[in-house]
């Protein structure tokens, strides 16, 4: 008889996969291992295995102290969902991401936290808010000295909660953090060319220059439909 299977003291993520490689030949081998051996995080696996992250969640009301650890797992998670995805991609560029999407969600789910142990699966979960929407903001400083008084946005109302995420609702979310970071960078360097610094070897001009580009992706890459997702609030706010 097979040994008898006992609870996990660990969670060992270990993916090795290919990336596309400076040729775009698949050539390229890249690993993700971590060994997590902290109670909360081991808690808070537990727990999403006995209540599934399908409903909205608020960190807060996570129990003891898991909700230390949830940025790490999410992070984790998001890794690994990340590569195999990449490692698809890099197969056949040609694959439907939603379909994938989906694929490796269920892999997930299914995955061993460590040889030998009962617990299985994982949930991809982030914040979740009631809506996101498209606006222009207005700039600081830096980028009006240059002429340029407003930029895209994605703004998202209701972010104190969480759920396990459906692919829409995932690149709505990495849609927004791509939107501040660009702001951000763009921000950073139109700064320090006013001030005619340097940032490494990037002269004022060069900075300039890149400032102009980003400004122009960040314009056209707005999505020209609508942002505006389902109220997923319900009734649970006054639970």
């Amino acid at each position: 008889m097979p040994p008898a299977k006992t609870r996990a003291t660990r969670i060992i993520w270990d993916i090795l996969v290919h990336g596309p490689g400076k040729g775009g030949n698949g050539e390229e081998e890249v690993r993700f291992r971590k060994v997590r051996r902290s109670p909360t995080y081991l808690e808070l696996g537990r727990y999403f295995l006995v209540h599934p992250p399908t409903r909205r969640f608020r960190p807060k009301d996570l129990p003891g102290q898991t909700v230390q650890a949830l940025q790490t797992y999410r992070m984790d998670v998001e890794n690994w969902v990340c590569m195999k995805m990449m490692d698809a991609v890099t197969e056949d560029p040609q694959i439907d991401d939603e379909p994938l999407f989906h694929q490796v969600l269920r892999e997930l789910q299914m995955l061993p936290w460590d040889e030998g142990v009962v617990e299985k699966g994982f949930f991809l979960v982030q914040p979740c808010p009631q809506s996101l929407h498209k606006e222009l903001r207005k700039t600081d400083w830096p980028l009006q000295a240059i002429g340029t008084k407003e930029l895209p946005y994605v703004a998202a109302k209701g972010t104190g909660w969480w759920m396990a995420v459906e692919p829409a609702d995932y690149e709505l979310w990495k849609t927004r953090f791509a939107f501040i970071n660009l702001r951000r960078m763009t921000e950073q360097f139109t700064e320090a060319a006013l001030c005619n610094r340097q940032i490494g070897e990037l002269k004022p001009r060069q900075l300039f220059r890149l400032v102009e580009a980003a400004t122009l992706t960040a314009k056209k890459a707005l999505p020209k439909s609508s942002l505006e997702l389902e109220d997923k609030s319900k009734d649970e706010d006054d639970e």
